[in-house]
Parts: structure tokens; sequence; C-alpha cells
């Protein structure tokens, strides 16, 4: 099945703490010189989910910059720094590397969801 190859291709190996490794990078065309940006930012994505041990907290906001073109060829180093665990909030910044140099920097926030006022509010009737 398509979709389990793609979840698969997304997965990185935790080799200690905070500290993760994927060797299954993609270009996004054979023509491509560097590795598909996408798949750099999921990775990331990943490797903090997997540093977050409360699993009612969920990635509100992500930003992140692109340092240089991912040699596909080359595992990719992921570094989580837990920045901060709150009751409501949790923060990680992860740094990937190739050959020691930096390739992409993300900061990620996670929020525990909280009632807003729309939950006060009726269900919309469902024949308008």
């Amino acid at each position: 099945m398509a979709s389990s190859a793609f979840i698969r291709s997304l997965d990185i190996e935790q080799i200690d703490v905070d500290l993760f490794r994927s060797t299954n990078l993609q270009k996004p065309s054979p023509a491509a010189r560097a590795v598909f940006g996408g798949h750099i930012i999921a990775q990331a994505m990943t490797a903090a989910y997997r540093t977050i041990e409360d699993s009612d907290l969920k990635m509100h906001s992500f930003h992140s910059y692109f340092l240089l073109g991912g040699d596909p060829d080359t595992p990719a180093i992921y570094h989580v720094e837990r920045i901060r665990d709150g009751r409501s909030f949790s923060t990680r910044s992860v740094l990937v590397k190739q050959n020691g140099k930096a390739i992409f920097s993300a900061q990620i926030s996670f929020h525990r969801p909280e009632p807003t006022p729309l939950d006060h509010y009726r269900s919309m009737p469902e024949d308008v």
C-alpha cells in the first residue's frame, strides 16, 4: 500500500535522548540536487512530537528555515532541544544537520486544547 510506504519514509530512528537519525531522504524528482523540503519538515515534526510526553498537547505553531540543501545520500541528524514544558504549552527547537552543517531549523510549540466560546453554542441544525 502506497500510504504505508509513505508513512514509513517519514520514520526516524532514535539514537539517543532527543537525538534522531533519518537515512531515508527523498528528492522531489530524479533531476533534483537536494532533498524534498517537505520530507525534512515532516521528519522534524516527528522528532519534536517524540519528545512530548503529554499526548493531549497538539502542535499549534511551527516556524522554520531551510539553511542549506540536504543531500539525499547522507543521513540527517535531528537534534531536539526541550525549550519549555509547562501545563498548557511545550516548546521545542529542532536543528537538522548533515556532515556537521545545519541544513534546517525549526521552532515548534505545542498547546493543550482549551474550550473556546464557540464550545458553548448549540450545534448547527443539520437541515441548514
